[in-house]
């Protein structure tokens, strides 16, 4: 069956980790949290104890330790940027092969993780048309889906937030509008705060860029606050 060819197992599954127990999704979403956070030790920390705790005799699980390491490894400067994107690419041919044009199917969560982690690969080299493909890709087939973008609301923000970053570096600020109002409209939605103020601090820098300051101060006005109700400590020091 359907479950078989991926790989994937009848328990409870949420992004990716087969686990019977909430104390493992627990360990995930606080890796994540010091993944975001650049706290590299917590980071090695969580990963060791998630191995201990999961059952690695299934292929998802693995493939989640995996993701970790190399894009631990990535952020760390232990491996080129390059040598992370094969890796990742690897992983993702397993359940979600390319070329993008072959896509039949909205990705994944785990699919999902490691396309955005290939589009930052690219996003670190400057190449912002790769970024870009991979992310229309990405956004398009999530809106294709008979499935509401809200129901993916986790995976799809991520994506929109990304997609408004990399698009920040190549259009004016009168352009980019659009996608933050998008991005800020679908977290509203969702009732989710964690990246408004990223919006913001994009269309801020590219209003800046654009030698328009003062709206640029306008809109990190709105940014500041933002970050500092949701405890984003980045955008806080603007």
């Amino acid at each position: 069956g359907l479950m078989h060819n991926l790989e994937m197992e009848k328990k409870r599954y949420n992004n990716f980790v087969v686990t019977t127990t909430y104390e493992v999704l627990g360990l995930r979403e606080e890796l994540n949290t010091s993944f975001s956070r650049h706290d590299i030790n917590t980071v090695r920390e969580n990963i060791q104890m998630l191995k201990k705790k999961i059952d690695m005799s299934y292929a998802e699980n693995r493939r989640l330790i995996r993701t970790y390491e190399i894009y631990l490894s990535s952020i760390t400067n232990e491996i080129t940027t390059k040598e992370t994107r094969d890796i990742l690419m690897q992983l993702l041919n397993e359940t979600y092969p390319i070329p993008f044009s072959k896509y039949y199917r909205a990705p994944l969560n785990c699919e999902s993780m490691l396309l955005n982690m290939i589009a930052l690969t690219y996003m670190k080299e400057g190449r912002y048309d790769e970024t870009q493909m991979i992310y229309d890709g990405i956004l398009s087939n999530y809106k294709r889906s008979k499935v509401n973008c809200k129901y993916h609301c986790r995976q799809y923000e991520l994506l929109l937030a990304n997609f408004v970053g990399s698009r920040s570096e190549m259009i004016e600020a009168v352009q980019l509008e659009a996608s933050v109002t998008e991005g800020v409209s679908f977290a509203l939605k969702c009732g989710k705060g964690n990246l408004l103020s990223l919006y913001f601090r994009e269309l801020g820098y590219a209003y800046a860029r654009d030698l328009n300051k003062e709206k640029a101060l306008r809109i990190f006005q709105y940014s500041v606050p933002m970050a500092e109700l949701f405890h984003n400590e980045y955008d806080v020091k603007i």
